[in-house]
């Protein structure tokens, strides 16, 4: 199945084929996924092909949301992890909007280095954010997602 790179939704809970449930912090071996959740596809760079081939080779990988800067299973070539992207990908569906489109971009950029946090420092040397600001905002998102 080939899937654009982007954010994408899970439309139904989709049991996990491959479940290991004496794994609890790895997103491809829980033993399901519930609807609604979110996946991030992207083209990234395949550090040990790239090293073994002596020029860059690009992969298209798949991680969920909320573990995407650590798991990930290449869309290339998957081998043994077939049986979870053929349960998975047939429902997912894009998801389109300037939050998705934030989403991807930090997803894209976030995982190979610390964009994130080096925006939010020049935004502070810039006084365009402030201590002050990231304390109520962090504690904002913290209340939300209780």
């Amino acid at each position: 199945m080939n899937m654009k790179p982007g954010i994408y939704r899970l439309t139904e809970d989709v049991r996990n084929p491959e479940a290991d449930l004496r794994t609890r912090n790895d997103w491809r071996t829980i033993g399901s996924w519930k609807a609604g959740t979110c996946f991030v596809i992207v083209e990234a760079k395949n550090h040990l092909a790239s090293e073994m081939v002596g020029r860059t080779v690009m992969s298209t990988r798949i991680w969920a949301k909320s573990f995407w800067a650590h798991q990930d299973i290449s869309l290339d070539k998957p081998a043994h992890q077939q049986p979870v992207l053929d349960a998975l990908l047939p429902k997912l569906v894009p998801v389109i909007g300037p939050e998705a489109d934030f989403d991807f971009w930090f997803a894209s950029n976030h995982h190979e280095n610390q964009t994130a946090r080096s925006l939010l420092l020049e935004a502070f040397r810039q006084g365009r954010i402030d201590l002050a600001w990231m304390e109520q905002t962090s504690e904002a998102i913290l209340k939300a997602d209780d």
